[in-house]
């Protein structure tokens, strides 16, 4: 069975765990460096992996806190490898279905160019 959080409470949970990725980061920071990635894109990859994390949670299999924290360790295990930070491909391919359009690839004169510079 799966957690039945409304949107308001999950968002609670993810900012009540915010310091958890902040935590792993810091613990983290010479890997972080080796491996080039950039300290803004890993933490906004950690933050979707959050989400992520307490949309999945099953409390019939463990603590809500045991889940995130083994989701963060693994996401920041797979930023790593390489090409482990999303690109455009996988973004669209793991962002539950969701369309996603990159802003750059916009041409300024399309219609939807001028809708998303206003977003």
């Amino acid at each position: 069975m799966k957690n039945q959080y409304s949107i308001a409470q999950r968002n609670a949970i993810v900012e009540a765990n915010l310091c958890k990725i902040e935590e792993l980061m810091r613990k983290s920071d010479r890997k972080i460096k080796a491996a080039h990635l950039d300290e803004d894109d890993v933490f906004q990859q950690m933050v979707l992996r959050l989400i992520h994390a307490v949309d999945t949670y099953d409390p019939e299999r463990g603590s809500l806190d045991t889940h995130i924290t083994a989701q963060l360790r693994y996401e920041l295990l797979e930023m790593r490898k390489p090409g482990g930070l999303m690109d455009r491909a996988s973004v669209s391919e793991n962002f539950r279905g969701q369309k996603v359009i990159p802003f750059d690839i916009l041409r300024e004169d399309a219609a939807l160019y001028e809708m998303a510079e206003v977003a």
